[in-house]
């Protein structure tokens, strides 16, 4: 049985040492009482703080009154809360699970399944957290929540000023492949992703991409391997179709859309694709300066400069050259109209009718129309 002593005054001793029974049953102190118990329960020894109902019991380690750590049950509202030198609340639990208010600081080794964040997470030997048993044991993988109740504000890590990366991404075997610097670059072996998105300017060695990649601004410096690649709205690259696109999505080797300028007026020459600006034509305006010339060759595999050329020099004159082929002009069912002169470059150049090997100034060849009469004009032929 419990044997009380009862005191006006206030009891001083050295030691108190308790080894009796708290409760003869071997349970905590009844709750029918309010007050503070100390004892053995079973053969556990327990200090015991019993309020009365919305009341809430606390223990206390203070310093001359002045309070140091304070751990309190909060009846009403469910808590059992840490707060240190009487102003700060540290840690609040309840069946609920933890919930630290001010910063978490975590020396070891931090196993969890969902982590919450709303304020400030640090680690001074930087973060190693292994999810793959919690991975291994889910039907969904692991991940970490930063700012859940909020709307404004970014998840951010902070770099120290003596480290370089400030996020390392290791693989199965512990092999680092991929790291964040805090200067904002990304270093890995090999970097793929469905959209990448550049604002500015992106300098890369190598960068292959599974879909698509949208760009303003992409400077590559060595191997750049994509599917697709969009450089504002103006270039197009489809890498699966081999296909390049001029403000339009590609449905050839090369597509070009827009307008051109029919009067460039650039210095060095250049070559303008695309429509007039008022969308009536469409083609290709080759602009060389006077005393230059513009063409354009069809040639073969095998090395050779041109096999024909469309030639313009200057202000001259337009030429049609082979190499040493013939130039037909066949309009098929129609026929074909000069409008002007037909004339020899040279006096000792040939034109031949019917023939394609002349041997004087005119060769003419074939039948003539057998003096049909209806027919006017001059027939000669044999």
């Amino acid at each position: 049985a419990i044997v009380p002593i009862n005191t006006t005054s206030n009891m001083s001793c050295q030691d108190i040492s308790v080894n009796g029974e708290l409760q003869a049953l071997g349970t905590i102190a009844s709750t029918t009482e309010a007050g503070c118990y100390i004892g053995k329960v079973g053969n556990n020894y327990s200090f015991t703080a019993s309020s009365t109902t919305n009341n809430n019991p606390y223990f206390e380690l203070s310093q001359l009154g002045n309070s140091r750590l304070k751990i309190t049950h909060d009846e009403i509202a469910g808590y059992s809360i840490f707060k240190t030198n009487n102003a700060y609340d540290v840690l609040k639990m309840n069946y609920q699970g933890l919930t630290v208010p001010l910063n978490l600081v975590v020396n070891g080794t931090t196993t969890c399944g969902d982590l919450h964040v709303n304020g400030t997470l640090t680690s001074s030997s930087g973060f190693g957290l292994d999810l793959q048993s919690v991975y291994d044991a889910s039907t969904t993988a692991p991940h970490i929540t930063i700012n859940e109740s909020t709307t404004t504000g970014a998840f951010q890590i902070k770099g120290n000023a003596s480290v370089d990366s400030v996020m390392s991404i290791l693989n199965e075997n512990a092999v680092e492949t991929c790291t964040i610097s805090k200067d904002g670059n990304i270093e890995g072996n090999t970097f793929n992703c469905e959209n990448i998105t550049v604002v500015g300017n992106t300098i890369t060695d190598e960068l292959i991409a599974s879909y698509r990649v949208v760009t303003d601004d992409l400077t590559a410096t060595g191997t750049t391997t994509l599917s697709s690649l969009e450089v504002g709205t103006v270039l197009n690259l489809n890498m699966i179709n081999e296909h390049v696109g001029i403000n339009c999505q590609p449905n050839s080797a090369l597509t070009v859309c827009g307008i051109r300028d029919n009067t460039p007026g650039i210095t060095d020459g250049c070559v303008c694709m695309g429509a007039n600006s008022s969308g009536v034509d469409y083609g290709i305006e080759i602009s060389n300066p006077s005393d230059r010339t513009g063409l354009i060759d069809f040639t073969h595999d095998d090395g050779t400069d041109f096999k024909a050329r469309i030639k313009y020099v200057g202000s001259s004159n337009l030429t049609i050259e082979t190499e040493s082929y013939p130039i037909n002009l066949d309009p098929k069912t129609s026929y074909i109209s000069l409008n002007g002169d037909v004339r020899q470059p040279t006096a000792t150049d040939t034109f031949g009718i019917g023939t394609s090997s002349a041997t004087s100034a005119l060769s003419v060849c074939g039948t003539t129309h057998n003096g049909n009469t209806n027919v006017a004009g001059v027939h000669m032929a044999l």
